[in-house]
């Protein structure tokens, strides 16, 4: 009887997902202030550097990031490592230049660069699923895609 007890409480415990769960969890972030104040938006077709987008899947963060290679914007992904208590998730960049702190309050990322010493700040989004979360890095692609073009159209060579 014991067993069959134990076994129930058990199961019962791994069918409910934790509050502070993060498996599946996804977020878009939006950079806010930088060493140059307002994260350079005004350079548009640039807005792309600004933007980036997290998925926490099996016990890592998958970070996708969007950068030119030639005329074409891409997103790209990496996986890294974090660690976490009731307040914060933190990491570093796979070359440990940088560091960053997640507030799992309010979804701000605190972005430091241990090498110049710059900091910048990023409000992020909860996105509700994978389908969504795809959804919007992609249209977001189309949008820093048709940016770019816009702004090499203005030029003569």
């Amino acid at each position: 009887m014991k067993k069959v007890l134990l076994i129930t409480i058990f199961l019962l415990l791994q069918s409910f997902p934790s509050v502070g769960e993060l498996n599946g969890k996804r977020l878009i972030c939006e950079c806010k202030t930088s060493p140059l104040s307002s994260c350079e938006k005004e350079k548009g077709y640039e807005k792309y550097l600004y933007f980036d987008g997290y998925k926490f899947e099996n016990n890592k963060i998958i970070k996708d990031y969007y950068s030119k290679l030639k005329d074409k914007i891409i997103l790209s992904n990496v996986q890294i490592t974090y660690s976490t208590n009731t307040t914060f998730i933190k990491w570093k960049s796979i070359d440990k230049f940088q560091s960053y702190t997640l507030d799992r309050k309010n979804l701000k990322i605190n972005k430091h660069d241990l090498v110049l010493d710059w900091k910048y700040t990023y409000q992020c989004k909860l996105i509700s699923n994978s389908k969504e979360y795809d959804l919007k890095l992609k249209k977001m692609k189309i949008e820093f895609q048709n940016l770019y073009n816009k702004k090499m159209k203005e030029n003569k060579i």
